[in-house]
């Protein structure tokens, strides 16, 4: 007989007949290993960070014993470590201390269930999370790390102005150090990543330096009253306000202002005694002090107005006051100075001079004892095509150059290039219309120096050229002269030279001592100028083979400038212009006065010399700057661009017949435009070609006597 369990192991009872008698016996065989083998399963889910349990499922037969034991330290069996048949384990596990994921076993029988437990995460945080500060920076910027001990971290700074100098990395809680650089520009933001968290870092931009000066600093007028105006002179971008601390004193216009700019008071009539009052301008103070009023005083000028021409004059007003009145002349015009008296009692004149007008018609007004003088000046005479070329002598090294020469003049006028000189060539065309730049190409010069010529806008133009050094030795030194003032004084000129070659200095009078006269290589030389207590003084000293001029000036000598030319018109396209310089020798000089859209080069310096300003392309209305240039006004006054030009024809075709005929075409487009007719075969004549503007053509077609 077979009994088979749920596993199919089956018990074999033989049924064994007796050898002797009628008694029967039963024997059992006990269950096999293989019988009682283990199944087992882990749960399918991984355990979170944070720990847990679960169960551990055991597949066997009921009568088979098993045991249960945790093979991983952070796994523990919680109950039911024995047991019988199938059932279950609980277990539960530690939480992950590591940023890494790990496994472990759990053994039943030795069959092996893995259990799987997620990495621990790392969410920690850094305060503060945003830094914002002053311009002036900070060494000591403390960021506080929060986040688990078993967490690691780095602190990096993201831009170059902001530094970690300590907590540069760490685990857990930590903290960190910044050093923030004091900042010079506008304002700006950076970070640092702090266990990966961006922390932002934001600082102010540096204060602007503004200077503020205001012209002139008082005023005093009569009882009348009247108007005065004040100019402010401000760093770009810098704001500014005009505030009158007397109620008989009001701004009547430039209250506020950024930059430069120009206040006007209204000054009322004083019937009291004399006053004081006080005007802060730009943070400078403004101060007006009236007469008190006179009995019955009355006023008249003459003449009330006056028309100028264009080059300006000086005009003479005519004051006629009661006695012991006084009274005050005052611009409300920068083009308009009162050069004579500003003030006066009873009756007076006032001198007053009307600068040069280089753009259109103008009206300025002067008040003068509380009446209003007019001025009305003509607009500047169109410019005659004048040209100046700079430099007019060109030297140029052996090995050959490419220099370039300036051309200014009117946007209109028109100007050739040419030159005879083989071995001096230029680009860009030999007609010219406006100012503008020749570039010139010199070949380099493997013979003795030479000499060649250049015409430029009816200019001969010289270029002089080295000859070839020789081949073992060549000299330069530098500066190549000196103007000493009549105080003496001390030069050192470095010399330039191959290695090994020789020089001396010669030539030296009797007044200047030379130190380190001569040498080997490249050497310096000392020149000590003795004081000069005569007229000026002029010496050519040879060093290293080259001419080194002193020219000293004579003692006590007064300082005379000059400039040449004293003006320029560029086109709106901009141009390059050298003013030359003239002055005493050892007489120091400086260029002031330039506007944002002129860049001036070589601005200062001693005895004569030269300026060169580059005037910058014009976008918008025609205009003008005054500069200052060794004492002596230059003005330049820049056209505006010219129109854009369109064009149409009507009409636009014509069939004549063979007899030939006329025919007329009108000629469209803005005006200042020029334009041209082109292309006309032999048997057709144009009249009236070309024009500015709109206008006409006439086309006159000969009799055809050829084929159709």
């Amino acid at each position: 007989m077979r009994i088979c369990g749920r596993f199919f192991f089956c018990l074999l009872l033989p049924l064994m007949a007796a050898c002797s008698g009628s008694s029967t016996s039963t024997s059992v065989v006990g269950p096999t290993t293989e019988r009682c083998a283990v199944a087992v399963s882990a749960p399918a889910a991984p355990i979170g960070p944070g720990g847990g349990t679960g169960t551990i499922s055991v597949d066997t037969a009921r009568e088979c014993q098993w045991s249960a034991s945790a093979e991983a330290t952070w796994l523990s069996i919680m109950s039911g470590a024995t047991g019988q048949g199938t059932s279950t384990v609980p277990f539960s596990a530690a939480p992950n201390r590591s940023t890494s994921a790990r496994r472990g076993t759990i053994a039943v029988n030795g069959q092996r269930a893995e259990i799987t437990q997620e990495a621990a995460t790392c969410s920690g945080s850094v305060s503060p999370a945003t830094v914002n500060l002053g311009p002036a920076g900070d060494d000591d910027v403390q960021l506080t790390v929060t986040e688990q001990e078993f967490c690691a971290w780095t602190a990096v700074s993201r831009v170059s102005w902001i530094s970690v100098t300590s907590g540069g990395n760490g685990t857990g809680n930590g903290e960190v150090r910044l050093n923030v650089a004091a900042n010079t520009g506008p304002a700006r933001t950076g970070s640092v990543d702090v266990a990966g968290r961006e922390v932002v870092i934001t600082q102010a931009a540096a204060p602007a330096q503004c200077t503020f000066s205001i012209s002139p600093a008082s005023l005093s007028t009569g009882a009348a009253g009247g108007t005065a105006a004040v100019t402010v002179t401000a760093s770009p971008n810098c704001a500014w306000a005009a505030i009158s601390e007397d109620p008989w004193i009001a701004v009547s216009s430039g209250a506020t202002g950024v930059g430069g700019g120009t206040v006007t008071l209204q000054v009322s009539s004083n019937s009291g005694s004399a006053r004081t009052g006080r005007v802060t301008i730009a943070g400078q103070t403004y101060t007006v002090t009236q007469a008190g009023a006179a009995a019955s005083c009355s006023y008249s000028i003459s003449p009330a107005s006056a028309s100028v021409d264009s080059a300006g004059a000086s005009q003479t007003v005519s004051v006629t006051a009661t006695n012991g009145c006084a009274w005050s002349a005052v611009s409300n015009v920068t083009w308009i100075v009162v050069t004579g008296a500003a003030n006066g009692t009873g009756n007076g004149s006032v001198t007053l001079t009307v600068a040069p007008n280089a753009g259109g018609s103008r009206t300025g007004t002067v008040t003068i004892a509380g009446q209003t003088y007019s001025v009305t000046q003509s607009a500047a005479a169109p410019p005659q095509c004048t040209f100046t070329v700079a430099p007019e002598s060109v030297p140029v090294a052996a090995a050959g150059g490419s220099p370039s020469v300036d051309v200014t003049t009117g946007s209109s006028c028109t100007w050739s290039v040419s030159t005879s000189t083989t071995w001096i060539t230029f680009s860009g065309g030999s007609s010219r219309t406006g100012s503008g730049a020749v570039q010139l190409t010199v070949a380099s010069n493997t013979g003795s120096a030479r000499t060649g010529t250049v015409s430029i806008a009816g200019r001969t133009v010289s270029i002089e050229q080295a000859g070839a050094p020789a081949p073992s030795c060549s000299f330069s030194i530098n500066p190549t002269s000196a103007s000493p003032p009549a105080a003496g004084g001390s030069t050192t000129v470095a010399v330039t030279t191959t290695s090994g070659c020789t020089w001396t200095t010669t030539g030296a009078p009797s007044w200047i001592t030379v130190t380190g006269g001569s040498g080997a290589g490249n050497g310096s030389v000392t020149l000590a100028v003795q004081a000069n207590t005569g007229t000026a003084r002029t010496a050519t000293l040879t060093i290293a083979g080259q001419s080194f001029v002193v020219t000293q000036a004579a003692a006590g000598a007064t300082c005379t400038y000059s400039i040449n030319p004293t003006s320029a018109s560029p086109p709106a396209a901009g141009g390059s212009t050298t003013v030359a310089v003239t002055a005493t020798a050892g007489c120091a000089w400086t260029t002031t006065g330039a506007p944002t859209w002129i860049t001036v080069t070589g601005g200062s310096g001693t005895g004569n010399g030269s300026v060169t300003l580059a005037v910058q392309a014009n976008t918008g209305a025609a205009r003008t700057a005054t500069l200052t240039i060794a004492g002596q006004s230059f003005v330049v006054t820049q056209a505006a661009p010219p129109p854009a030009c369109s064009y149409s024809i009507n009409p636009t075709s014509a069939s004549p017949t063979a007899a030939g005929g006329s025919t007329a075409v009108a000629v469209t487009t803005t005006a200042g435009c020029s334009w041209t007719t082109t292309g006309a075969p032999t048997w057709i004549t144009v009249t009236g070609g070309s024009g500015t503007g709109n206008g006409s053509v006439t086309l006159a077609v000969q009799a055809n006597t050829g084929a159709p």
